[in-house]
């Protein structure tokens, strides 16, 4: 099956193993002109693809219906939805809930996957969600946001979609134990991360079809989740160096082949570039201890400040690997670190290589830049 308006060879698409054109229709002319002059396209062979693509129609009352091919993937996808969740707040060790005798809900995520009026948080945002309280107030209260992103529909906003900050501001406006759960694509400015009533902040990303279960196993702390943000979380759009999109525009000065080719000069190329960037060059060594109650992962990570002799504007720490591990209640784990040179390296601008700065490198050892726990120098 192709894809949307994918398909450009006309008959070689075909002879090459194409069973259905999408949206439909068949460039043909050009291909069936230069390459295939005897070839009409319907005297392909239908017989060969068409059953691939109409089997699901037929009518099938005596063979088998259907095989079952699953494997662990209900397990596994709710295993890593519970172990990619992000915790980036827990005041007052809020999660794990025990045994809370009501929950309030709210949020236009923690229903079925409905739209239509009054189904975009219109009611929670506009109103006093006192209306939807029952007679015992509840013990937590569980604000679900999402963010829409797809195919041909980029996100524009850093906003949680369906007015998702003004419900947060509703619900905790007289909530005092309000936890977020967000789902999105991405990036999400939390203007409320530090309201005092928000007291705990799940990103759960998109988590697939496991995600209600996985959520649950990370509110009652049946699994600890040990999920990184790969990006700052800022209160304000403004915080942030550049806007969500940014237009620019290009034009090149002559002919991709031409900038390509311009040169008769052949350099080997080689996989990765520079092989002896690969080369382990140091091992350290840490270990972490699982303090908790329960058996759960962590990832500890190292960074490396650089000798002062890079050049000016080399970032201070930096993130060069990370490992996670998992550990039982009081089980310490001890794991190596391999350094590559790569991870010593930076590029040169002027050489045009990847050089090893003389001087002294600092490692770092722990959960964030903000929680390091050790810290070794080295001298290259």
């Amino acid at each position: 099956m192709s894809d949307w308006d994918g398909t450009h060879s006309g008959v070689a698409s075909i002879e090459g193993g194409l069973d259905m054109n999408r949206p439909g229709g068949l460039a043909v002319d050009e291909s069936r002109d230069k390459n295939y002059p005897n070839i009409d396209p319907s005297s392909a062979d239908l017989n060969t693809f068409s059953p691939r693509s109409t089997w699901l129609h037929e009518c099938n009352l005596t063979r088998e219906r259907s095989r079952d091919v699953r494997g662990n993937h209900a397990k596994l996808i709710r295993k890593l939805a519970a172990e990619a969740t992000a915790l980036p707040k827990n005041e007052r060790q809020v999660l794990l809930l025990k045994a809370p005798k009501n929950i309030a809900i709210f949020g236009n995520d923690a229903g079925e996957n409905t739209m239509g009026a009054f189904l975009n948080n219109t009611h929670i945002a506009t109103r006093n969600v006192t209306d939807f309280w029952t007679p015992a107030t509840p013990d937590v209260f569980l604000v679900f946001l999402k963010t829409w992103a797809e195919e041909g529909a980029d996100r524009e906003k850093l906003t949680a979609d369906y007015n998702g900050n003004e419900v947060v501001a509703s619900v905790a406006k007289l909530c005092n134990n309000t936890v977020m759960i967000t789902l999105s694509s991405g990036i999400n400015i939390l203007p409320f991360a530090y309201h005092p009533n928000v007291t705990a902040i799940l990103a759960a990303h998109y988590p697939g079809q496991g995600g209600g279960n996985s959520i649950v196993h990370v509110l009652y702390g049946d699994v600890n989740p040990s999920g990184h943000l790969p990006y700052t979380v800022v209160k304000n759009t403004n915080d942030y160096n550049a806007p969500p999109t940014t237009e620019v525009y290009w034009q090149s000065c002559k002919p991709v082949a031409d900038s390509i080719s311009s040169t008769p000069e052949e350099e080997p190329v080689q996989l990765g570039g520079n092989p002896t960037l690969w080369e382990t060059i140091y091992n350290t060594t840490a270990s972490v201890t699982n303090s908790g109650h329960i058996e759960g992962a962590a990832v500890p990570q190292l960074y490396v400040t650089f000798p002062d002799s890079t050049p000016q504007g080399t970032p201070p720490p930096q993130l060069r690997v990370s490992e996670k591990v998992s550990s039982a209640p009081g089980e310490t784990c001890t794991f190596d670190f391999e350094l590559m040179r790569r991870v010593l390296s930076y590029w040169d601008i002027v050489s045009q290589k990847w050089l090893i700065p003389e001087g002294e490198f600092i490692f770092r050892v722990g959960f964030s830049t903000r929680d390091l726990r050790e810290i070794t120098p080295v001298r290259a």
